[in-house]
């Protein structure tokens, strides 16, 4: 089995604009803290403006990848000390399973982004494993805008 984890910072945006290259120090930070969670086999990523991806090719569970979530919220609750300004951040975690979520990464990536945000939607700083209901709550959103 292989997962993949998507994190979206909550609230960077707000940073960002408003301390400019203070934002990108945070990045780097939360860069940093992640690895320190994460196994050796394990690739991180920034995905995104305030996205990061990891992928875990050699998970035996769904517990796995959830305990490393887990591990992420935890960790990510200490606060950043940049340019002596505190912050808190915390993130939003998508999680999907290969084979289970997907055959592919393409259909993985879009699955963890998806249940990424549902974490969201459930008020940020967790964690949700992807479901077949969430891609088919995104396509009657999706057929509601066209209509």
């Amino acid at each position: 089995m292989k997962g993949v984890l998507l994190l979206d910072l909550d609230h960077f945006k707000v940073i960002n604009d408003s301390l400019g290259h203070a934002g990108d120090q945070l990045l780097q930070a939360v860069a940093n803290r992640l690895a320190g969670v994460i196994q050796a086999d394990n690739v991180l990523a920034r995905f995104g403006w305030d996205e990061f991806i990891i992928f875990m090719p050699k998970i035996l569970s769904a517990e796995e990848a959830f305990e490393v979530s887990k591990e992420i919220l935890k960790v990510m609750k200490e606060p950043f000390y940049i340019y002596g300004q505190k912050f808190t951040i915390s993130p939003s975690i998508g999680i999907s399973l290969h084979p289970i979520h997907g055959e592919n990464m393409e259909d993985l990536i879009k699955n963890t982004d998806l249940a990424m945000y549902h974490s969201k939607e459930q008020g940020k700083n967790c964690f949700s494993l992807f479901t077949p209901l969430m891609k088919e709550k995104a396509i009657l959103r999706m057929n509601m805008l066209t209509k």
